[in-house]
């Protein structure tokens, strides 16, 4: 006669390998996903304030390149001009909107569009000349300015991006007076 032996402890270790197995598996995966999130949160991927940068210039001008720098919280542009003659601008404005009573003038900062040398606060050193930027027409100039919205002087952290618009004060070389005029729209990215 045989005596068939229970061993209810090795039972045990064999039903809970599984149960095992399932949480081990389970656990990596959940700190693999984990660990992604984190990831795609902390770089931004996601950040509902990074709009694609873009800028619709006014006829007869052109944005070549432009950019916002964090470090020096300045608008650098290069502006292309086809006006038919050499135009010099004499000064420029950033604003985040226009002037509620005077649409052709900004909101905010260089208001009166005045030259580096009546009120350099509004202007980065060696943002525009003292005596104004020379543009041939088919050529481009480049000028930096502050860009100003309802608080003051804008900033933002890099990544999130800035909404406004240039104005530039320029005279036309044989042609009396100055001209007064949005040359840009834009939005673009803190760097």
């Amino acid at each position: 006669m045989t005596i068939k032996r229970h061993d209810s402890l090795n039972d045990k270790c064999m039903s809970a390998q599984p149960a095992t197995d399932f949480m081990v598996a389970y656990g990596i995966a959940l700190v693999i996903i984990s660990v992604a999130i984190y990831i795609i949160f902390s770089t931004s991927i996601f950040n509902p304030n990074v709009l694609p940068p873009s800028c619709t210039p006014a006829p007869s001008f052109v944005c070549n390149h432009y950019t916002f720098n964090t470090s020096t919280n300045n608008f650098t542009i290069q502006l292309s001009q086809a006006t038919g003659s050499m135009i010099t601008i004499n000064g420029a404005a950033c604003s985040s909107s226009a002037n509620a009573l005077n649409a052709s003038l900004p909101a905010y900062g260089n208001v009166q569009l005045l030259s580096n040398a009546v009120a350099p606060s509004f202007y980065p050193p060696n943002g525009l000349p003292n005596g104004g930027l020379s543009i041939a027409s088919g050529a481009s100039g480049i000028f930096s300015v502050y860009c100003y919205s309802g608080s003051g002087i804008a900033f933002g952290k890099i990544g999130n991006s800035f909404i406004g618009a240039l104005w530039i004060n320029y005279t036309t070389v044989g042609l009396p007076g100055n001209n007064i005029m949005q040359v840009a729209q834009f939005t673009v990215p803190y760097t």
